[in-house]
């Protein structure tokens, strides 16, 4: 089944470039998306399943604190009502970034970033990317691949906000 973006302008918004799937819900990240005049912000679009088995847009989430280049949307993972975005170039430093997004009445609610200003990064790395990669289960992860030799990356594991 094909899911368009109903957004675009060109191809380079990469829709498609991360997609999650979850019972009736596909997640697909779109991280050149330019959200007003900040280009590469980034953005997610989720699409549920009606009664016939067609996917819909439901919504379109871009991050809160979002700035140009952040690339929010390079990678997306989805659970039982649990939705997971990273921003890998998040900050000026290419820090990087997760953002929880949690099902409540029938919206998607910001209710966590994990990124360089949350505490369990007290050792902060310039251009680590965290959020080039995420996943959620029981807990979530965040991995951020490094840059060089002497960034070599690292993954992080936490429980997630109820």
């Amino acid at each position: 089944m094909n899911v368009a973006n109903p957004a675009a302008t060109s191809d380079a918004e990469h829709f498609g470039e991360s997609v999650g799937l979850h019972g009736r819900w596909a997640v697909i990240g779109a991280p050149q998306f330019d959200v007003g005049d900040q280009p590469a912000q980034g953005a997610v679009h989720l699409y549920r399943t009606n009664s016939a088995g067609e996917y819909e847009l439901h919504s379109m989430l871009t991050a809160s604190d979002g700035s140009a280049g952040n690339k929010f949307g390079l990678s997306v993972a989805i659970r039982s009502g649990i939705l997971l975005i990273g921003a890998p170039h998040k900050g000026a430093f290419e820090y990087g970034a997760a953002y929880q997004y949690n099902y409540v009445d029938g919206s998607w609610l910001e209710t966590g970033i994990l990124d360089a200003d949350d505490q369990m990064l007290i050792d902060q790395i310039p251009n680590e990317r965290l959020g080039t990669s995420v996943a959620v289960g029981t807990y979530a992860g965040i991995g951020g691949p490094g840059s060089t030799s002497s960034i070599p990356g690292r993954a992080l594991v936490w429980s997630l906000c109820e």
